[in-house]
């Protein structure tokens, strides 16, 4: 059965998948709430983050506009780093990483670079603002940013257009 997802359905279908991971969090002997708050927030940034390559306007352009704004430049800096230093080969890769939509950020490699750009940058502008920033949470933020995309990911493969 295939089906079209918009943004509002990849929120959706991510903390539906996610939430019950963190009630754990939520309900232990040292309750860290904060953990739970940091996953789903991740998960839900992590979930729309993909379609920053799409050109239509996404919803993360809408609801986050800041981490589109970063992903954005960030799509273009792969897709040229990919060409740049040829690593189509380098990589054995049977497609050629372009610019368009689920491209290179509808894959492996995409998530797991901006899951990791988007901890950085969360965590070291994160640091100024809150000092009580630890490894732990640091964790759990990458673990929602890369649990949301990855769950974008999965759910896109269920469309009709599917991904590569």
């Amino acid at each position: 059965m295939f089906f079209y997802i918009l943004g509002k359905d990849h929120v959706s279908i991510t903390l539906g998948t996610v939430f019950p991971f963190t009630i754990p969090l939520i309900f232990s002997d040292n309750s860290q709430p904060v953990y739970a708050f940091c996953v789903l927030v991740a998960a839900i940034i992590g979930s729309l983050t993909p379609d920053a390559d799409s050109g239509g306007k996404p919803k993360l352009h809408y609801d986050f506009k800041i981490v589109y704004d970063i992903m954005v430049p960030l799509h273009k800096l792969i897709v040229f780093s990919f060409s740049f230093f040829n690593l189509k080969e380098k990589m054995n890769l049977e497609y050629v990483v372009e610019e368009q939509h689920r491209g290179v950020m509808h894959s492996p490699i995409g998530i797991l670079i901006s899951s990791f750009v988007l901890t950085l940058l969360t965590t070291t502008v994160g640091y100024f603002i809150y000092h009580g920033i630890n490894a732990t949470l640091i964790g759990f933020l990458f673990l929602g940013l890369i649990s949301g995309q990855f769950l974008h990911l999965f759910e896109d493969s269920c469309t009709v257009s599917g991904i590569r």
